[in-house]
Formats: C-alpha cells, sequence, structure tokens
C-alpha cells in the first residue's frame, strides 16, 4: 500500500517537472524568437547604410570591428552553449536527470537567498545592536581586511564591524521589510557617524537596500559571544584599583638602628 503511494506521488512529480520543463523551453524559444526579429531589423538597416557612398569607408571599418566582437562572443560562448545543448538532450530523455537538476536549483536558492534556512544558520540568535547599516564596495575591491582575507566582488556575505570580533557570525535583518542574512565579521567599519555595520554588497542586496545605500536593521549574535561580549564590556568598565607606591625605606637610619 505504501509503495503504491510513494509510486502514485513520484509519477506525479515527474509529470510536474516535465511539464515545467516543456514550459522553460517554449519561454527560451520565444525570447530567442524576439531577439531574432528584433536584431534581423538592425542588420538590415546596417547593410542599407553600407551601400552609401559617403559613409561606405566608415562603415567598412565599423563592420571589422563588429566580426572581431562577434568572433570573440563565439569563442566565450560554445562551450557554455555546448554544455547546456547536452543538458538538454539529458533533460529531454530521462525524469532522474530532472529531479537532480531540481534539487540542485534549490539548494542553489535557499544557498543565495535563503541562507539562514541551512542547518548550520539554525539555532538562538540574540539581540544586539540596532541602526543604521550601509554597504561598501568599488573602491574598496581587491584590497585586503583587518582580517587579511581579500576583499572581492561577488557573492560574498561579509561585513565590517567597528568593535564584533573577527570571524564572529552575525544575522541581520531589515526591519523595513523583515529580509535576513548571515554575515561574517572580517573587517573594521564603517566609519561614517550614525551607521553601526558596512556590508558587502550581495548582502545589502540579499536585504533589499543595495539601491538605496542604506537601511534600519537589527544585529543579532549568538548566545555564547553575547555572553564574551558583555564580560568584556564590564571588564572594561570596572574601576581601576589605585596601586599604592612601596614604602621608601632610608639606608642610613637602617644603618644607624
Amino acid at each position: 500500500m505504501m509503495k503504491t503511494y510513494w509510486y502514485k506521488l513520484l509519477t506525479g512529480f515527474d509529470w510536474l517537472l516535465e511539464r515545467l520543463w516543456e514550459l522553460i523551453k517554449f519561454a527560451c524559444l520565444i525570447v530567442w524568437s524576439i531577439l531574432c526579429f528584433f536584431g534581423r531589423g538592425p542588420v538590415l538597416i546596417w547593410h542599407r547604410l553600407g551601400k552609401i557612398e559617403k559613409t561606405h569607408g566608415v562603415w567598412l571599418v565599423l563592420s571589422s570591428i563588429f566580426r572581431f566582437i562577434e568572433a570573440v562572443i563565439t569563442v566565450v560562448m560554445f562551450l557554455p552553449v555546448k554544455f547546456f545543448v547536452f543538458l538538454k538532450g539529458k533533460l529531454d530523455k530521462s525524469a532522474r536527470n530532472r529531479r537532480v537538476i531540481f534539487v540542485i536549483v534549490i539548494i542553489l536558492y535557499l544557498l543565495i537567498m535563503r541562507p539562514f534556512l541551512m542547518p548550520w544558520n539554525w539555532g538562538t540568535w540574540r539581540d544586539y545592536e540596532r541602526g543604521i547599516a550601509s554597504w561598501y564596495g568599488p573602491g574598496f575591491y581587491f584590497q585586503k581586511t583587518k582580517s587579511g582575507d581579500w576583499f572581492l566582488p561577488g557573492p560574498f556575505m561579509t561585513a565590517a564591524h567597528k568593535t564584533l570580533p573577527m570571524g564572529t557570525k552575525v544575522l541581520v535583518r531589515n526591519v523595513t521589510n523583515g529580509r535576513e542574512a548571515v554575515v561574517v565579521i572580517n573587517d573594521r567599519g564603517p566609519f561614517v557617524k550614525g551607521r553601526i555595520i558596512d556590508l558587502s554588497w550581495f548582502a545589502a542586496w540579499r536585504l533589499g537596500f543595495s539601491k538605496k545605500g542604506t537601511a534600519p536593521v537589527a544585529i543579532s549574535v549568538r548566545p555564547e559571544i553575547s555572553i564574551e561580549l558583555e564580560k568584556e564590556k564590564k571588564a572594561e568598565a570596572a574601576p581601576i584599583e589605585p596601586v599604592s607606591p612601596p614604602p621608601i625605606i632610608d639606608s642610613a637610619l637602617e644603618k644607624n638602628k
């Protein structure tokens, strides 16, 4: 009974994936047709311009440049296109391959868009700080951070904070839209008054303020990190007891005694 139920469920899932794959192929066909339709018009106009005597010399120069660009694009896109054609053939033939690709896509989506759903980000978080967050990128790329890591463009979830220890994982929540992201502290900053954390562009994009530039956020840390930080604050705030100097004994008086 249970095997029959799972078999029907798997069959229905495979049928759904097959329809989804056909829909994706149909969408790609429409996009390709639109590109061909709108691309054909400029090509015809360009060939018409080449027949005008006054612009023929410039037309030849620009045509050679365009042919070179076309050749470069062809070389660069050869392997990706070949890979996608190979992938299409595999997905058309096998339901198992469609299942595998579906799982890979879901995992990649969770890693990129919903990292806090990953098991290593589960657990308890404790509120640490609230304020304005910003992001930094161009102008700082390919430079070393305070932790010694290279600050590179790309899908990196890093941040700069003034006091948190290097390597600390921080949960940042955009108060405006409720989006969350987990970042790793690897730099010091921000150095603008009124801001509490500087995020990488990718982290700001996940939180939904990469275009705006700043957003009100709430920062949370793990409980063990919070306890250590509280101990450090208490140690810094504790009054320092004055040390009394050692008594000065006159050596001459000692000799007389």
